[in-house]
């Protein structure tokens, strides 16, 4: 399981609408913050997440903390299915590193 302290992990929702989620549904963490989110794929706020995390990992998403409400959170699991040589064909660029 992967613990960040605080914010660390955002998922970007540009839009501010409301994401609804199924259970036992697929949901894709992606890097490309331009990417729209919905619930099937949250962008992120951190590229390293693929070297943070294994395969079976948990992902814990929520805003306990902020509402006091275990409605807003929403634990993935066992979804880490692609390669890492997959994952890094697949994120953005930083020309600015």
């Amino acid at each position: 399981m992967l613990d960040t302290a605080g914010p660390e992990l955002q998922v970007v929702n540009k839009s501010e609408q409301p994401i609804s989620l199924k259970v036992d549904a697929t949901v894709t963490l992606t890097p490309d913050e331009g990417q729209e989110s919905s619930s099937d794929v949250f962008p992120i706020n951190f590229g390293g997440l693929y070297k943070a995390v294994k395969k079976g990992d948990t992902i814990f998403i929520g805003q306990y903390l902020f509402t006091g409400s275990e409605t807003m959170s929403v634990w993935l699991e066992d979804t880490f299915k692609r390669s890492l040589e997959e994952f890094i064909q697949s994120e953005p660029i930083d020309d600015q590193g």
